[in-house]
Formats: structure tokens, C-alpha cells, sequence
């Protein structure tokens, strides 16, 4: 069983020339992956509520919590959201 006649047409007819060659391109990364450093302090950068509580603000200058886990602190590092103290 093929395709039906209509969807087969649309597919000979496709403008698309699947033989063309793409270049490969160098893509260089942004910014180098952060990782956070054990036994370092961070402090807020800029100011951001936290992501599973609205209401839960962050100030700038406010120390962060003890309870992020290294994989987020290290999202906020990579967003500027924090910095080492």
C-alpha cells in the first residue's frame, strides 16, 4: 500500500532539491558554561522571583538560598542572575 495519489504528487512536485549540499558552519558558543564552586557565597545581581513560588522575591545584594541545588545555581549563573560574593 503507497501513499495516496494526491500526497505522492504534492511529494514529486516539492520545490525543495534534496541533492543541494549544505556548508558546514562553525558555531562558536556565547558564553562558556558557568559552574558553581563549592563553598562559594553568591549574591542576587539582579532582582528575579523564584520559579516554582511568584510571590518569593530576590533582591539585589540579598545572599542566595542555601537550598539551591548546584544545577540552579548554575542556570543563574549562566543568566546573570547571580554572582559569586
Amino acid at each position: 500500500m503507497g501513499r495516496p495519489r494526491k500526497v505522492q504528487e504534492a511529494v514529486d512536485q516539492s520545490p525543495v532539491d534534496q541533492t543541494e549540499q549544505v556548508e558546514s558552519v562553525d558555531i562558536e558558543p556565547e558564553q562558556a558554561v558557568v559552574k558553581p564552586k563549592k563553598g562559594v557565597e553568591y549574591v542576587i545581581a539582579q532582582p528575579f522571583v523564584d520559579k516554582d513560588d511568584f510571590s518569593k522575591a530576590y533582591s539585589v545584594g540579598d545572599g542566595v538560598p542555601k537550598h539551591f541545588d548546584e544545577f540552579r545555581i548554575e542556570s543563574l549563573l549562566e543568566l546573570g542572575l547571580i554572582t559569586q560574593k
